[in-house]
């Protein structure tokens, strides 16, 4: 049974959109998955090197060397806050970045404590609500004396996997465009007989 050129037309649309939006959706999860864990493993770096430098200020209970060593981490435009609290989780210090973009001294309340992370599920970064996750690392080798908590920034992925499902889309259009019009002219184009053998 053949297909008419309509049906034909409108099966190989269908199934170029089909396998341009099953590409699409497998780059898109895995640029998410890769950008999660990179972010996540700078936020760990982060977070450690934070409890190896208030190790000392925190088994001396020392709360003004350790509000001054959490600044020092000013350059780190993802950090979004820090919390420092000791081995019963009683807040020592926090800081969180203003609205003139620094590291300032924050009350304990105002700083998520549970480490959270939304993982490498493209919806839920796309399309959830997710601006930031949370990472939570022990302060001290052997026994944790205390705890850090660092909260980092998901927009900058978000953008980025927004942008590119954007741009995907619009060179998917394009090439089904592009596609559909040398299928139109070639259905156009008169078929020669073949000769008699």
């Amino acid at each position: 049974m053949s297909l008419s050129p309509k049906r034909t037309f409108s099966l190989f649309v269908v199934c170029l959109t089909s396998a341009g939006l099953v590409l699409l959706a497998f780059l898109l999860h895995r640029q998410a998955a890769h950008g999660a864990t990179m972010l996540h493993t700078q936020a760990a770096a982060v977070a450690h090197n934070i409890a190896s430098r208030v190790n000392i200020a925190v088994a001396g209970n020392d709360r003004i060397a350790v509000s001054s060593s959490l600044e020092s981490f000013n350059e780190f435009d993802g950090v979004l806050s820090i919390q420092v609290m000791d081995r019963r989780e009683h807040p020592l210090a926090a800081v969180r970045r203003n609205l003139a973009g620094n590291l300032s001294a924050a009350a304990s309340g105002e700083i998520p404590v549970a480490a959270t992370d939304p993982g490498s599920s493209l919806l839920s970064l796309i399309l959830g609500n997710w601006t930031s996750a949370s990472i939570r690392v022990p302060i001290g080798e052997i026994a944790p004396i205390g705890w850090i908590h660092l909260e980092y920034d998901l927009a900058p992925l978000r953008a980025t996997l927004r942008r590119t499902l954007l741009e995907g889309l619009l060179a998917l259009l394009a090439l089904i465009a592009g596609m559909s019009l040398i299928f139109a002219t070639l259905a156009r184009r008169p078929t020669r007989s073949l000769p008699p053998v």
